[in-house]
C-alpha cells in the first residue's frame, strides 16, 4: 500500500506525502529487522523532509533512525540523532513528541552507563525519564507513558535499588495489562524476571522469563525474545542444567544471527555485535557445551563447538577471544 501510495506522490509531486511513504516503508523494514533497507528508507525520506521544510516528517525519520542505531548499539550516533530530534520538536511545541525524545535520551544515557558502569549516565537516564513522565501526567498517551515506566524500573536495578525498581514495574505491568500491549508486557516480565535473578530467587526468575517468552512470540519484537530465551539460558546454567541451557542459548543465537543476517555494512555487522548481551549468549553457550562435554563421551558437543564458532563469522565476536 506504501509502495502505491509512494507512487501516486510522485507523479503529482506530492513531496510530503512520498517522505510519509517512504518513512513507512523504513518502518516495515525495521520490524522486519532488516536494518540495512529500513536505514536507506528513513535517509531517503529525511532528505525530503529537509528540502521542503516538512518537521512533522523530519522529526518522524530522525526518531526512527536514532531508534535503529540505538538497537545497533551505536549509541553515539543514535543520541545525535535524538538530540536534533529533540530541537525540532520543542521548536514546534509538539508535547507528545518531546515526552518520547525525552525518554529516547534518557535510554541512550542508561546504554552508557552499562557501558561504562559511570553512575552520572545512570543519574542523567533518571533525570531525563523522570522529565518525560512527569509530562506526561497531562498526555494521553499511556503506550508511551507505560515505557518510561519500564525504563525508570530497569535503571533503577541497573544500579541496585531493587524495591523501586519492582515498584515501577507493577505499575508499568498494570497498564500494559489495561491496554492490552502485549510487546510492553513480554518485556517487563523479562525485566522482572532479571530483577528475581538478582535477588536470589530463580525459580521466579523462571516463570518470569517463560511468561515473557510465550507473550513475546506473539509480537514482532524479536530482542525482547532472545533476551527472554538468553535470560533463561543463563539461569539454567548456573544451576548447572546444561542441556537445558543450551537449547535455550540456541534459541536465542538463531534470532540474534537472522537479524544480523540482514546487515549489508561490516561496520554496522561489528557494532551490532559488539553491545547489549549478544556476545554474552555465544560465550555461555561454549562454556556450557564444553562443560556438558567433559561429562559424556565421544566428540559430539566438541564438533557442535567448533561449528558454532565457525558459524558465528562476527569480527566482534572473534575479537573478543584472547590468546594466552
Amino acid at each position: 500500500m506504501n509502495e502505491s501510495a509512494l507512487s501516486i506522490a510522485k507523479e503529482l509531486h506530492f513531496y510530503r506525502d512520498q517522505s510519509s511513504c517512504l518513512n513507512n516503508i523504513g518502518l516495515y523494514f525495521s520490524k522486519l529487522d532488516n536494518y540495512t533497507q529500513a536505514s536507506k528508507y528513513y535517509e531517503e525520506a529525511l532528505a525530503l523532509a529537509e528540502n521542503i521544510s516538512y518537521f512533522q516528517s523530519q522529526s518522524e525519520c530522525l526518531t526512527n533512525l536514532g531508534v535503529l542505531y540505538l538497537d545497533l548499539g551505536d549509541y553515539d550516533r543514535s543520541l545525535s540523532y535524538f538530540n536534533r530530534v529533540l530541537e525540532i520538536d520543542n521548536n514546534s511545541g509538539a508535547i507528545g513528541q518531546i515526552i518520547i525524545d525525552l525518554n529516547n535520551i534518557g535510554t541512550i544515557h542508561r546504554k552508557k552507563g552499562q557501558q561504562s558502569n559511570d553512575l552520572k549516565e545512570y543519574e542523567n537516564a533518571l533525570a531525563y525519564f523522570k522529565k518525560s513522565l512527569d509530562l506526561s501526567d497531562n498526555f494521553a498517551d499511556e503506550r508511551s507513558r507505560i515505557r518510561i515506566i519500564n525504563n525508570l524500573a530497569t535503571t533503577y536495578s541497573d544500579i541496585g535499588i531493587y524495591h523501586t525498581s519492582l515498584k515501577y514495574y507493577q505499575e508499568a505491568l498494570s497498564l500494559a495489562l489495561s491496554k492490552k500491549d502485549q510487546e510492553a508486557r513480554g518485556s517487563i516480565l523479562n525485566n522482572i524476571g532479571i530483577v528475581m535473578t538478582l535477588q536470589g530467587d530463580e525459580a521466579a526468575a523462571i516463570d518470569y522469563f517463560r511468561k515473557a517468552i510465550e507473550i513475546s512470540k506473539d509480537t514482532t519484537n524479536n530482542k525482547i525474545l532472545w533476551e527472554a530465551f538468553l535470560e533463561l539460558a543463563n539461569t539454567y546454567r548456573r544451576q548447572g542444567i546444561f542441556l537445558e541451557a543450551i537449547d535455550y542459548y540456541k534459541k536465542a543465537i538463531s534470532i540474534i544471527e537472522k537479524t544480523r543476517s540482514s546487515i549489508e555494512s561490516e561496520e554496522l555487522k561489528a557494532t551490532f555485535f559488539g553491545n547489549d548481551k549478544k556476545l554474552e549468549g555465544y560465550h555461555n553457550l561454549l562454556d556450557s557445551l564444553f562443560k556438558i562435554r567433559n561429562r559424556q563421551q565421544g566428540d559430539a558437543l566438541g564438533t557442535d563447538v567448533f561449528d558454532l564458532i565457525e558459524r558465528s563469522k562476527a569480527r566482534a565476536f572473534l575479537d573478543s577471544f584472547k590468546i594466552s
